[in-house]
């Protein structure tokens, strides 16, 4: 009997290792397996990291719109006047938002009150809206604390557009280079964004003997004719507004080009009647700076073409 006890115990020995040799084998297999899971997953990781990244880069860089078709919400834009009570940018709010369906939702602030001269918003305040829009006046002239204002506003990221006067001439009584030029020549804004809001001084020196400059003459007036050697050309009809009845259906970005260190670039706006183009006007677009700013210099008048405007609303977007 204990022989036979003996040979019981030593067959469950046997039943018990068998199954603790099966039980290492499937923890052996499965240790085996889990590390190539774990691999795919360590490799996916960094690459869905950086697709995010991406996606948000390419967001704050205007390659991807930030609001896509069938979305809701609001696009939210200010517009800085010297006015806001004045009956053009009344209507000019209005139609906006009509034409945009709600779309679009305006508010209008004034950059410049009798009791307080410097901006009524912040930087961080600016960058709560979408879109920024400047209505600048002849005789406004921003100040240095508010040029810097919309510097950082743009540095981290905000859109501007500026209409009215935005672009710098040369009266044709200068000399350029020692040349006699026969009408203005008008480029985009000269030098850095920071600190020629309001002041534009020419990107190339006015000098008699052709020279180094001298002295620095500043100009405020409208990009009315254009330096031919320049992406931007005059339309030969009318140098200085668009058709009220033209709808523009085409945006063209053109070369960049990069005086001063900025880049600059050219956009074109054509008016297509099907497949013919009736009508074409330009604007200069600056972009700088890692989060991708955007600065839109038109030089139509909102207030009689808002078609234009809301055009370049859309495309900023």
């Amino acid at each position: 009997m204990l022989v036979m006890y003996g040979g019981d115990s030593q067959q469950g020995g046997k039943g018990d290792d068998a199954a603790l040799l099966a039980a290492l084998a499937a923890a052996a297999m499965q240790q085996e397996q889990k590390p190539k899971y774990s691999k795919y997953l360590e490799g996916l990781l960094p690459l869905i990291l950086l697709l995010i990244l991406g996606g948000f880069l390419a967001v704050r860089m205007g390659i991807i719109p930030a609001h896509l078709p069938g979305f809701t919400k609001a696009y939210d834009v200010l517009i800085l006047t010297d006015d806001p009570e004045a009956r053009e940018i009344k209507e000019l709010q209005s139609v906006l938002q009509t034409g945009s369906g709600g779309y679009l939702q305006i508010t209008t602030i004034p950059y410049t009150t009798e009791l307080d001269p410097e901006f009524p918003v912040s930087a961080d305040q600016l960058g709560n809206y979408d879109i920024v829009i400047l209505y600048q006046i002849r005789d406004k002239i921003l100040t240095l604390s508010q040029r810097d204002e919309l510097s950082i506003y743009l540095r981290g990221g905000g859109k501007l557009i500026i209409v009215r006067d935005s672009g710098t001439c040369y009266p044709a009584s200068e000399l350029l280079s020692g040349a006699t030029v026969t009408q203005p020549i008008c480029t985009g804004w000269g030098g850095g964004i920071r600190y020629d809001l309001g002041e534009y001084i020419p990107v190339r020196c006015v000098s008699a003997d052709g020279g180094a400059c001298k002295t620095t003459t500043i100009h405020n007036v409208r990009i009315r004719f254009l330096d031919p050697r320049s992406e931007l050309t005059p339309n030969p009809g009318n140098p200085y507004y668009p058709s009220k009845d033209g709808r523009i259906s085409r945006v063209t970005v053109l070369q960049n080009v990069r005086p001063a260190g900025m880049g600059r670039a050219v956009a074109k706006f054509q008016v297509m009647s099907g497949d013919k183009v009736v009508d074409t006007y330009y604007a200069i677009i600056a972009a700088e700076g890692f989060l991708g700013y955007k600065v839109v210099f038109l030089n139509y008048d909102p207030y009689q073409f808002p078609h234009i405007l809301y055009k370049i609303i859309q495309w900023m977007g």
